[in-house]
């Protein structure tokens, strides 16, 4: 039987169509917008005068700031081919399916984890003492792909550990950009190109 190391390996990740990478990576600049702002209805007060019945006064809407939002480390999609290094992941092997790790130069050594609106973002790991996102790998047709049927080279998509449902486009109103999240419009296919079998944890290189 196989060691979860023996089914570990490393693999460069890219979109079939379009570009897949983190926002500031696809845009060349930090990922920023800012929410609009909120306003709030008028209230209402009620003001007892003397030998009067009760009068109404409508105070002016309250008005929240926008606030700034920074997403530079979740992944993004563009439909355009952009011109930007693929990713390059640590898919490791664990009992419950992968959990990935960036290999590239740009957030090296951070963890691949569903956040916000469930969308994939790079944090370090454990993070808030939770370890990274299990994910399972899909063919084209959503059926799960054993470790022993894939290819070094693969269309695949990604599902939460367990389910078959693929991760998905999605974009949101008042956000400029489109994410990989667990719903969405369309599902999102890679080509993964295998580097590396039988790959170990960074900081533990003999292991079995």
């Amino acid at each position: 039987m196989l060691t979860h190391r023996q089914r570990s390996f490393i693999a460069t990740v890219e979109a079939v169509d379009g570009s897949l990478n983190f926002l500031d990576e696809l845009l060349g600049k930090p990922a920023e917008f800012m929410t609009p702002s909120t306003y709030l209805p008028a209230r209402r007060t009620n003001i007892s005068l003397p030998r009067f019945a009760p009068h109404y006064v409508d105070l002016p809407a309250e008005v929240i700031p926008g606030k700034k939002k920074i997403k530079s480390n979740y992944w993004g999609h563009s439909p355009d081919t952009i011109d930007v290094a693929p990713l390059q992941l640590y898919f490791r092997c664990v009992d419950e399916g992968y959990r990935l790790f960036v290999r590239s130069s740009v957030r090296y050594k951070h963890a691949l984890y569903l956040h916000d609106e469930n969308c994939v973002c790079a944090l370090t790991s454990p993070f808030n003492g939770v370890y990274p996102t299990p994910f399972d790998l899909l063919d084209t047709n959503n059926a799960p792909l054993a470790f022993g049927d894939l290819d070094d080279q693969a269309t695949v998509r990604l599902t939460p550990a367990g389910e078959r449902a693929p991760l998905m486009l999605q974009t949101f109103k008042d956000n400029p950009f489109t994410y990989v999240s667990t719903q969405g419009q369309q599902p999102l296919e890679l080509r993964l190109n295998i580097l590396e079998r039988n790959a170990a944890y960074l900081n533990d290189p003999d292991e079995v």
